[in-house]
């Protein structure tokens, strides 16, 4: 999968990338909210990893776009704030498909990877979801 991580810490973005690409994925880092929709206008993506407060503001932005202009692609929202601990993200952010609490655990970002992989194949064959 193309996987677009948006994190401004240089360090928790590198070891992102080599979580996600040790799983065979292709990842490219931004650290900005305009760095990253800059990115979302000229890459297809599958799956995009936000880290929520950047230095130039929330990443609700990112997800919005993507929600409108890349509609397939999945989104996990990374946190260390309180936000959506309720899971109120479905109505306020209805572009994120899951949020983790920071730190995150990397074997659980790697199971939420590969479920969006699946999930993603199943769109691209246009198959319906399993009940």
């Amino acid at each position: 999968m193309n996987c677009l991580i948006v994190e401004d810490d240089a360090c928790l973005a590198y070891a992102l990338s080599c979580c996600l690409e040790d799983c065979g994925n292709e990842c490219q880092v931004s650290g900005s909210v305009q760095e990253a929709l800059a990115c979302l206008k000229t890459r297809k993506f599958d799956l995009l990893v936000l880290d929520y407060a950047l230095p130039d503001g929330s990443v609700l932005p990112v997800s919005e776009y993507a929600a409108l202009f890349c509609p397939d692609v999945r989104i996990i929202l990374l946190t260390g704030h309180a936000v959506f601990a309720h899971g109120e993200h479905a109505t306020m952010a209805p572009g994120i498909d899951w949020v983790m609490r920071k730190p995150v655990p990397f074997d659980d970002l790697r199971a939420l990877v590969e479920y969006a992989r699946l999930d993603v194949c199943r769109n691209a064959l246009n198959e319906p979801a399993c009940t």
